[in-house]
């Protein structure tokens, strides 16, 4: 069993093309899969994780409070931050996509730490890619996403890169689906692949499994 926190992406570690649903206690009461539970943190930035007064933290401290210790953990972060938030800072700042990405990792990576030693095993998992420019339509500049498809496809590629990186250094696990899709999947058609314009669905499912165990995660 691998216990998964996050945003409403954790829906691909659900077993079902549908947004979780909890009942005040995190619970996604949808899940379906045997080897996950998924527990549902709100549609918060994971750049406000390390703040242990904000409400999202607040959140998942609860969370991370009802889980088994010897159960591994798997943390989804930045997906929002990444569509959403850091091309609007980089802009208000009038800084690069480098220091913004780097100093919403570093946030991040505290949170990572001040678990780490909790659990058996921890994995990290980063955004996956908006892979088609046209999910834009109907969304762009808009509560959904902030910045061009290019801009927010490098802050994705960041974001990965440089959290992978301090992962390593910690001796924790990381994976993403973000490298395999954008060079395997972006020249397909959406087909089943997205249950929205951002969202992944359980066609993705076998790709993430393997990513996981590639990382050394037992399943």
């Amino acid at each position: 069993m691998i216990n998964v926190l996050g945003s409403s992406h954790i829906s691909l570690f659900s077993g079902v093309n549908s947004f979780p649903s909890d009942n005040g206690d995190g619970r996604n009461v949808k899940d379906t899969l045997k080897d996950f539970r998924t527990w549902y943190t709100g549609a918060h930035l994971s750049y406000n994780l390390c703040n242990k007064e904000h409400p999202a933290r607040k959140t998942f401290d609860a969370c991370i409070d009802k889980l088994d210790r010897n159960t591994p953990v798997l943390l989804m972060m930045g997906e929002i931050d990444c569509r959403n938030h850091l091309v609007k800072q980089k802009n208000l700042k009038s800084v690069s996509s480098f220091d913004v990405v780097f100093e919403c990792v570093e946030k991040c990576m505290e949170v990572v730490k001040d678990i780490k030693d909790e659990f058996s095993d921890l994995v990290v998992w980063g955004p996956h890619p908006i892979l088609w420019e046209d999910s834009f339509n109907g969304v762009k500049e808009s509560t959904l996403c902030c910045g061009s498809y290019e801009e927010i496809c490098l802050i994705e590629y960041l974001f990965n890169s440089y959290f992978s990186l301090l992962c390593d250094k910690e001796g924790i696990k990381f994976a993403t689906l973000y490298y395999l899709m954008m060079e395997t999947f972006m020249n397909l058609e959406k087909k089943n692949y997205m249950i929205d314009q951002f969202h992944l669905s359980q066609e993705m499912l076998p790709y993430a499994l393997d990513e996981l165990k590639a990382c050394g995660v037992k399943i």
